[in-house]
């Protein structure tokens, strides 16, 4: 009896550390105020959401989404740092990193010139103005660090840009790009095939 009772509580003990691991790893941080709060609102889902899910979403499905954030100890802090940041160069340095992400997930292989034309394709995005910008929203907490005692404010701002105009700006890209030799051609070709179901 003793030893079913010694099992029952181990296999309660491991079930309890399954559920903890199960949603992954926890945030440290504990939201103690918000926006909303005064309000009797909650905190919208896109603050808490990453960019992934929100782009599965329908309300997001022809858009890709940019989530900006700033952190300061008070909220007029947290504010200023927003609000210094230039979007355009953000969001033009978020898509290129989208970009190399999907250039890696293709597996070119040890084709330099395609490699080539990938660069010079993030390049021209790096320094093209990024038209067509809509800021979705803007929402701030007030957080507590459980771990280290540290208080601070979080300051998001959501950015949305139709999928269509990213999409060219790609192209955009990759068709300005000198293609003389049939290599080239080549090349040039396996980029777009990369990037023609967009990021």
């Amino acid at each position: 009896m003793k030893k079913t009772a010694i099992t029952l509580g181990s296999v309660l003990v491991l079930l309890v550390l399954i559920a903890g691991c199960a949603g992954g790893p926890r945030s440290p941080w504990t939201v103690v105020d918000h926006q909303n709060l005064q309000l009797g609102g909650d905190i919208p889902t896109w603050v808490t959401k990453s960019t992934g899910e929100l782009e599965r979403e329908r309300e997001f499905e022809e858009s890709y989404v940019f989530k900006l954030e700033a952190f300061g100890r008070d909220l007029t802090g947290a504010k200023t740092q927003a609000n210094l940041f230039d979007v355009n160069s953000e969001v033009a340095r978020m898509i290129e990193t989208r970009v190399q992400q999907k250039f890696a997930g293709a597996q070119v292989g040890d084709n330099n010139l395609v490699e080539s034309y990938f660069e010079n394709t993030v390049k021209i995005l790096t320094d093209a103005r990024i038209q067509g910008l809509r800021k979705y929203g803007d929402f701030w907490v007030f957080r507590i660090n459980k771990e280290s005692g540290e208080e601070q404010y979080a300051y998001y701002t959501l950015y949305t840009i139709d999928q269509s105009r990213v999409d060219q700006l790609i192209r955009d890209a990759i068709n300005g790009q000198e293609a003389d030799t049939e290599e080239e051609k080549t090349a040039q070709e396996r980029v777009r095939e990369i990037f023609a179901e967009g990021l």
